[in-house]
């Protein structure tokens, strides 16, 4: 059996979910198929070589069926602590990407809290990364994670120049021109070896 990649990235675009808490049902779904064993050819079962399996929305309706309501989140919740902790050897480290991630804000910021909680957990195998707009988003949002010991680093993305900016632009629009010339090329191609074939003269019997 191959052994798990070294890390298993979870990618969750924050704006696409109904609902702040609609995302431990996608997290919960993408540490299951970082955990989940696969049978392999020979039938034998051992750990999935991609951590990739099922797709993100089917994984996330599955786990998420029936869990809507505090009871259904604290289940989910429960659920998540217990996978991310889980360590055995062929676990990997899971990687969390959640841009826009300002926007899971509530009244209580308890969606933001458990986040930002979890991997601070003993034998705790999770990575947070958090994309936002704003840099002074934990301190002006999550107060009380000083407070719990909890302190992010904070890595700031300039906005980017005019000059790249045009340049960005420019690599685009190159890239571009050259899939429509290749799709163009390739047309002119097709149709001139139909005109060919119309211009042949008929075999004589």
């Amino acid at each position: 059996d191959q052994a798990r990649p070294p890390c298993h990235v979870i990618h969750i675009n924050c704006m696409t979910l109904t609902t702040p808490a609609a995302i431990f049902g996608a997290l919960a779904a993408g540490l299951e198929a970082a955990t989940a064993p696969v049978r392999s050819p020979a039938g034998r079962s051992g750990p999935t070589a991609t951590a990739t399996s099922k797709t993100p929305a089917a994984a996330a309706a599955a786990v998420a069926a029936g869990g809507s309501g505090p009871a259904g989140v604290a289940a989910l919740c429960e659920r998540i602590e217990r996978l991310c902790t889980r360590r055995a050897a062929s676990d990997p480290m899971v990687v969390v990407v959640a841009d826009e991630i300002d926007q899971l804000s509530t009244t209580q910021q308890d969606v933001l809290y458990r986040l930002f909680e979890w991997p601070t957990l003993r034998l705790s195998r999770l990575v947070l990364i958090g994309i936002a707009n704003a840099l002074d988003m934990t301190d002006r949002l999550l107060p009380r994670l000083k407070a719990l010991n909890i302190e992010p680093a904070l890595l700031h993305f300039r906005p980017y120049t005019y000059e790249q900016i045009r340049d960005i632009l420019r690599a685009r629009l190159a890239a571009a021109a050259v899939v429509a010339g290749a799709g163009a090329g390739a047309g002119a191609g097709q149709h001139g070896c139909q005109q060919q074939q119309q211009q042949q003269p008929p075999q004589q019997q």
